[in-house]
């Protein structure tokens, strides 16, 4: 608590939203929304997912750059390549600059 009010400590926070949720006194307001991480796997080569940087609000727009990731790994994926390794290889802002324009 700062100044006697309740903090969110960013480094531990996982946006899971429970304590929106669970706040009996309604302190905390929020929209609901859907986060996106791309790029994830798992197997010999595991790796976490990254997220977006944008929160979703809309069902409809977060499938659009779900389909719009799909588009992206079919023309610049590489054969025999995961979705993993064309984000590391492309780079992951210029993966997230075309998927979120």
């Amino acid at each position: 608590a700062e100044d006697g009010n309740v903090t969110i400590d960013e480094e531990v926070c996982i946006k899971c939203g429970r304590c929106v949720r669970g706040c009996v006194f309604k302190a905390m307001q929020g929209t609901p929304g859907y986060e996106l991480y791309i790029g994830g796997r798992w197997g010999k080569k595991f790796a976490h997912g990254i997220p977006l940087s944008k929160i979703f609000t809309s069902e409809e727009e977060l499938l659009d750059t779900i389909e719009a990731a799909m588009l992206l790994f079919k023309e610049r994926g590489e054969a025999g390549e995961r979705f993993s390794d064309t984000i590391a290889r492309i780079g992951f802002e210029e993966v997230e600059k075309q998927l979120l324009s």
